[in-house]
């Protein structure tokens, strides 16, 4: 049996793997204006022969219907259609001006659905033209997107860059994007499309910092990861402490009572304790002023100065130094483990910090995810195909001494076998256990 079938959506999203592995896929692209104006002109001769007139089309008309069927020949014959009955007859045929094809196009057609890959592609393009500070691309996508009446993406989207992309290099224009949002749904379209263009060109031409962005997702992997604890004890909401407290008092410092408002006092668990979440953004006012304030008002500015470089180590050297801790660790460690070796050469680093990097070098294909069933992933600086041996005994990960043709075999069988995407888990002693399991 042969199944053929089409589908305006990605096949690779909407198919099941099983049946799209016995299937092979074709794509059609839209046709071009120069494909469309030679269906139109072979449809104008097929339109003569069954209407048993000449039918003659400007050329004008013909280049505007073209372009404006936005690829698709069937929306472009329907308006040939429509406007080839409208036409009046005369002696000598029926004549198709630019001005009827314009009344009866109206509108360009625009691929477009709420729910489909057209809607998703747009509504990326817009948000990062914004991001890429170009606000002419910006402006041509919320265009698409008012066109397809789809008011709430165009307002959804352009708020969340305003707080993600732009965030606090200028953070007055969260409240500014807000109210130019808030009018869009007031007067709602076409004259939305006002306050909307103001914002995306505010927006796409403002500094740009994803500082917070940065901070608030490391803070998240670590609660994620179970790394909470206890609240200090002068933060707590309580001012009893019973009978058996060798510490009497809740002992909160009120930063009000001090000097410019600050004193120091622990605010952060004991298992974060020194954690850095939040680092100034780079190159942009605002928070360059705000770092000088605190680096003064708290007295930090020899510390600062003589540990510039650690402090302004951004997300992609801290990748690098994650990568580098792999490669030294050599047997397989683990996040924590990772976190543990590299934290002291980067103060401020977090465990979410780490499981970030590490997620973002895999996909690069710079380091391989070892997954071990029942266990916490480790990870091999060594992307070639290999084998893994997990130590019942120990839960040690080693190297197997197994070669290619071997490991073949073993998948094959699937027993007591883990494929991974470039390695195969085995169980069993590694050489020091099953030593010892010998002499004893």
């Amino acid at each position: 049996m042969t199944l053929i079938a089409s589908t305006t959506e990605n096949p690779y999203f909407y198919i099941y793997n099983a049946l799209l592995s016995r299937c092979t896929v074709f794509e059609f692209k839209s046709l071009t204006a120069a494909d469309v104006e030679q269906g139109l002109r072979n449809a104008l001769k097929k339109l003569s022969e069954s209407e048993g007139t000449p039918i003659r089309m400007e050329d004008d008309a013909c280049a505007y219907l073209a372009e404006s069927a936005g690829g698709d020949l069937r929306k472009a014959l329907g308006c040939l259609d429509f406007a080839v009955t409208a036409a009046a007859p005369e002696p000598e045929g029926k004549h198709i001006t630019l001005d009827m094809i314009q009344q009866v196009t109206r509108r360009t057609a625009m691929r477009y659905d709420r729910d489909g890959d057209d809607h998703y592609d747009i509504v990326s393009a817009y948000q990062k033209s914004m991001r890429g500070s170009d606000p002419d691309a910006a402006l041509h996508y919320l265009a698409r997107l008012l066109e397809a009446g789809d008011l709430p993406s165009a307002c959804r989207r352009l708020m969340v860059c305003a707080c993600e992309d732009v965030g606090l290099a200028y953070p007055q224009i969260i409240p500014i994007v807000k109210a130019a949002v808030d009018i869009a749904n007031a007067v709602g379209l076409p004259e939305a499309r006002l306050p909307l263009a103001d914002a995306v060109v505010l927006v796409a031409t403002s500094p740009k910092s994803n500082s917070a962005h940065d901070a608030i997702n490391a803070a998240i992997a670590d609660v994620q990861a179970g790394r909470t604890g206890p609240i200090p004890r002068q933060l707590q909401n309580k001012h009893y402490d019973g009978e058996d407290a060798l510490v009497k008092g809740q002992n909160y410092k009120y930063a009000h009572d001090y000097p410019n408002h600050w004193v120091e006092q622990q605010y952060l668990p004991d298992v974060l304790k020194n954690t850095k979440y939040y680092i100034f953004g780079e190159k942009n006012k605002n928070e360059q002023a705000s770092r000088a304030y605190w680096a003064r008002i708290k007295g930090e500015e020899k510390r600062i100065k003589g540990r510039e470089g650690e402090r302004k180590m951004r997300y992609s050297k801290q990748r690098e130094l994650v990568l580098r801790t792999v490669e030294q660790l050599c047997d397989h460690p683990t996040a924590e483990e990772i976190f543990d070796k590299a934290a002291p050469e980067c103060p401020g680093l977090s465990l979410g910090t780490v499981y970030r990097n590490l997620n973002s070098l895999v996909e690069a294909g710079r380091v391989r995810r070892v997954s071990i069933p029942g266990r916490a992933d480790r990870f091999d600086h060594t992307l070639c195909w290999h084998s893994h041996l997990y130590c019942t005994a120990c839960g040690g990960v080693v190297d197997a001494d197994v070669d290619e043709k071997q490991v073949m075999r073993l998948v094959r069988r699937q027993k007591d076998v883990v494929v991974q995407d470039c390695a195969v888990v085995l169980f069993g002693l590694c050489e020091a256990c099953a030593k010892k399991q010998a002499e004893g």
